[in-house]
């Protein structure tokens, strides 16, 4: 499998219906249309093609990553080997950034890399609305998968930052930071009390979604209901 080759696969399973659907979410005009489930199912058969090859997975990664079309740059954060990342790579593919899920999907890569703490504190200070949103897509992602371990000092730190800048920040920022709160309030028990009550002064959290029904989530309310989920789970 060649970059060439995915993308030309890629542009055959793009939809008009999911271009349409996704641009009232703001994704850019190279946005194909590709389902997720699709994007899934190839990003299986790299995976299964370059088991004994993670340089070469990386590299077909890059080259993806490098046709700036969205669909294909989803699909580089899901195969890219995080141990191949480097800091300096990591802040020139969130540079550019214009579109809330790439940024996540980088959020999901760089949350693996050995970096991941030092990058997520840069972006989080950062006033660019796509850097901040990476850097607490970061947190939320480090918090819930529990590596690396972050202490509780380092959390409280991150949750005063939240409800001292949440509101004032950009938008898709916004989103990023409630989504934090909610993964520190369910993930973590050392902090989780603390985290209820700062939620509670920070009440409802405004983010423009385009021109869709998407809400905020409540973070009060998804907090407990994860919680009793995870609890279900165990």
């Amino acid at each position: 499998m060649t970059a060439k080759q995915i993308l030309q696969e890629l542009k055959t399973l793009g939809t008009a219906q999911n271009r349409k659907v996704w641009s009232r979410h703001g994704a850019p005009p190279s946005y194909l249309g590709v389902s997720f489930g699709q994007l899934d199912k190839i990003k299986r058969r790299i995976m299964r093609e370059y088991k004994k090859d993670p340089a070469g997975r990386h590299q077909l990664a890059m080259e993806l990553w490098d046709t700036a079309v969205c669909d294909a740059q989803i699909l580089a954060a899901m195969v890219a080997d995080p141990a191949q990342v480097t800091k300096r790579a990591a802040k020139a593919m969130i540079r550019p950034c214009d579109f809330f899920l790439v940024s996540n999907y980088l959020g999901g890569l760089f949350a693996r890399c050995d970096f991941a703490v030092a990058l997520m504190e840069e972006e989080m200070r950062s006033r660019r609305e796509y850097i901040r949103h990476n850097g607490y897509d970061i947190l939320a992602t480090i918090l819930k998968n529990g590596t690396p371990r972050l202490t509780k000092r380092q959390c409280l730190t991150y949750l005063s930052t939240i409800e001292a800048q949440i509101h004032q920040s950009p938008n898709r920022a916004r989103s990023a930071m409630n989504a934090a709160l909610i993964a520190m309030g369910t993930y973590r028990d050392d902090v989780h009390q603390r985290v209820i009550t700062v939620a509670r002064r920070i009440g409802p959290v405004e983010v423009d979604h385009g021109d869709t029904s998407c809400k905020t989530p409540d973070a009060l309310g998804y907090i407990e209901k994860s919680r009793r989920h995870l609890k279900k789970t165990k």
